[in-house]
Parts: C-alpha cells; structure tokens; sequence
C-alpha cells in the first residue's frame, strides 16, 4: 500500500522540518507527501529545495488564505496517487513505526473494508504508551453526528483523530469539496449520504500540536470565521434530523454565536435563534448570553472569541 501524506504550512519551517523528518525517517518507505505551501515568506522553499527528496512533491500558493482555500487551489486531491491518504498538519508530526501500525491495521480490518481508520493524537512530544487496553470500534459513517459516536463524547464539537482514508474516500469526498467553503462540511455530507464503514482506535501515532500559532487557538481566526459559520450552517439546514440531541443543541448555539461574529450575517440571527427556542434547543442562559451579545460589534466578538481560543487550556 502507498501513502499519500499532505501538509498545509505558512511560515512554519522549524516545526515543518520536525513534520518532514517524521515521515522521512518512517520504517516504511512507500509515500508520497505533499506540501502545499500557503504563501509562506520564511524560506520554506528554499529548504524544500535543499532535501532533493524525491518523494516530496512541492505546491507553491503565492497568497495565505488559510487550509480549505489551500486545499481546494493546490487540486491535491486530483494529484494523490496512493492507496492511504491522511492530512499531518506542519507542527504535527507521526511517531516512529506509524505508518506500519497503519498498514497492518487496514489489513487486519480488510473483510469490513472500511473507508477510514481514525487515530488518536498525544499531546506529549515523545511517544508514550496507552495506559488503558487499545481498543478499536466500529461505527457505521452515517451515525457521526450521533451523541454517541466517538467524535462527539465531549458534546463540545468533534474530537480530534488522525484521519486515515483510503483511496475512494478521497475520490468521493472530491466530488462534494467544490468550494473551500465546504472544507469541513463536505466530510459530513460524505458520511451521512455514502454510509460506509470507519474504525476509531485509542492508539497514539502522532503529537498534536497545541501552539499559539494554531487555529485551535485562534490563529486565522479572520480567514476561519467565515467558513466556520457556513459549515454550522450547512450541518443545521441538511443534517439536523440525523443529529443527536445533545449535538444538535451544540450546533443550533454554535451556529448562533458564529452568526453575531459575521457581521454580515446577523440578518439570521432572529430566524435561528426563534427555532433554537421554539425546539427547546437552547437553555433560557444561552439565550440571554446570546441576546446580550447581540448587541456588541461582530469585530469585538471576534476579537473576544480569538482572545478565549488564545487562553484555553486543552483542545
């Protein structure tokens, strides 16, 4: 089986030389790895250059616009030529032997085909064994929006996972991912309308970062705020009957709050946050947090929505 391995960087050289070397330095030698440099100033191609690596293949954006723009510019997806395909982000990097527990995993699972298996991350630098028994779950696609799906056991949004995907996930996924826009929605829509067969392990193969210079911490937020609103709003209208109730009420206050940070959207707000409570969706606190809100600038909430990013403590 042969990897295709992609990595969006900007301005990130030192933390994507430790991402590169991960791969590089990899038991398994059979991939090919992207890197799609979104605009980047920092001599990233020039380095690039100098490792004269031939399974590194080079795509050069000449303006940030942030990981779903980049994605969708650079066609990646139109050039993978292999069987397993993930997304290690630049200050992220893969543990050593990784890329043969995956190999072995798809064999194992090979009779259920299934289209992904989903890793969990650490947030340590140096690999450390699971205390709790490995485990691995099946779950049927569609049920992804469900309370009890594994990505959804924090009711506070999808948990992160090290997405392994083969080869017709990403042809299909390519057919709904027509826009950056449709970045994260196109996964959900894939999910719900194909059904086909995920795996979920608690097994450790690669350090997550959780730097100040990640959009989990607000970095981009600008270029985010956007799509981020348009995807909660795709997931309300086309999937709200296959969600589970807790996941749901996330979703329609979610949604709620990225429609006051987009000042340009904030004509909705009246329309959702009327179904939120004719639903019962929303609790009569986040209402009033969400009326008290509305009535502060869409730039300040943007601001004190990056500010709380900045400062929180865990993914």
């Amino acid at each position: 089986m042969k990897f295709s391995i992609i990595t969006c960087t900007y301005n990130r050289l030192e933390k994507l030389k430790i991402n590169i070397n991960s791969v590089i330095n990899q038991k398994y030698q059979n991939y090919e790895h992207f890197i799609i440099d979104d605009g980047s100033d920092d001599n990233t191609e020039n380095y690039i250059k100098t490792l004269n690596d031939k399974n590194i293949i080079y795509l050069k954006l000449n303006t940030n616009s942030g990981q779903p723009t980049a994605m969708f510019e650079s066609k990646v997806f139109d050039k993978i030529t292999g069987d397993l395909i993930f997304i290690l982000d630049s200050d992220d990097y893969l543990f050593s032997n990784s890329l043969n527990q995956i190999t072995n995993d798809f064999k194992k699972y090979q009779d259920l085909k299934p289209w992904t298996i989903a890793y969990a991350f650490s947030n340590y630098k140096e690999q450390k064994k699971v205390r709790a028994k490995s485990y691995y779950k099946e779950e049927l696609s569609r049920n992804i929006l469900q309370d009890n799906h594994p990505l959804n056991d924090t009711g506070k949004g999808f948990v992160d996972h090290l997405f392994v995907q083969t080869k017709e996930y990403c042809d299909n996924f390519n057919k709904y991912f027509d826009s950056p826009s449709k970045w994260y929605s196109s996964r959900i829509e894939l999910a719900i309308k194909k059904d086909f067969i995920e795996i979920y392990t608690n097994k450790h193969l690669y350090y997550m970062s959780f730097d100040n210079d990640s959009v989990s911490r607000g970095a981009n937020l600008e270029k985010y705020a956007k799509i981020t609103f348009l995807t909660r709003k795709f997931y309300y209208d086309n999937f709200s009957q296959y969600m589970g109730i807790n996941y749901l009420k996330y979703t329609i206050y979610s949604l709620l709050l990225n429609i006051l940070v987009n000042n340009d959207e904030k004509k909705l707000f009246s329309h959702y946050l009327s179904e939120g409570i004719k639903k019962k969706l929303l609790s009569k606190k986040q209402i009033f947090i969400l009326l008290a809100l509305s009535i502060i600038p869409s730039r300040f909430l943007l601001k004190i929505k990056k500010r709380l990013k900045q400062i929180r403590k865990k993914r």
